[in-house]
């Protein structure tokens, strides 16, 4: 009849219990003793566990790509200091390398890098307030895609409602999307008065086009 095995653990667990002072020292001593042979056997049994726990946290990561995203995007606003001065050290440590992926990001995301610009400027004039790349997303969303002026469509700029020149902020309140024609065209007229000028005057070449 063979030993019951949870019977086995339980007379070991006991045994330990006992003898566990002498089990210790007796365990230093042989380490102590074989110093090179446990140190080789330490790094192989390290080896081992790195290659299971990054296999494991490959896997996790794969089924939960979204929420650690989340978590890391939450973590670099609640860090900002941190996060710009790591960034710089990388973008310092490679020039190259840095200004290809700009070109590259600049390329296939137009939208997104005009706002991240427009961000930018509006930091270097101590302007008031200031908004993330997704608020301005979830903003050109709220407008259809569409320009705050003419309703045109195609690729949308950020504008401000009453112009930082003239003491507004760049809260995403203050915010619009409008097409280039009426951003150039409304200069530093508020929203009000551009609007006005238009009911009275020019209008933008695409907007005869505007679904």
């Amino acid at each position: 009849m063979g030993v019951d095995p949870e019977r086995h653990r339980q007379l070991q667990r006991e045994f330990y219990a006992r003898h566990r002072e002498r089990l210790l020292a007796e365990g230093a001593a042989k380490r102590a003793a074989n110093r090179e042979r446990f140190a080789e056997y330490d790094k192989r049994a390290y080896a081992k566990r790195k290659a299971a726990k990054a296999a494991t946290s490959k896997v996790w990561r794969a089924k939960n790509s979204d929420r650690l995203n989340e978590l890391n995007r939450q973590w670099r606003l609640a860090h900002p200091e941190y996060e710009n001065g790591r960034s710089a050290k990388r973008r310092a440590a490679n020039p190259e390398k840095t200004r290809a992926y700009f070109r590259e990001y600049a390329r296939n995301h137009p939208e997104l890098w005009r706002a991240a610009r427009a961000i930018r400027r509006s930091r270097e004039v101590n302007a008031v307030g200031r908004y993330t790349v997704e608020e301005w997303r979830t903003k050109v969303d709220e407008f259809g895609g569409r320009c705050a002026y003419c309703s045109g469509g195609g690729d949308m700029t950020m504008d401000h409602i009453i112009p930082i020149s003239r003491g507004g902020t760049n809260w995403i309140s203050n915010i619009v999307p409008a097409c280039a024609w009426c951003n150039t065209s409304k200069g530093t007229k508020t929203a009000e008065e551009f609007l006005r000028t238009r009911r009275s005057g020019a209008t933008p070449p695409s907007s005869s086009e505007a679904a």
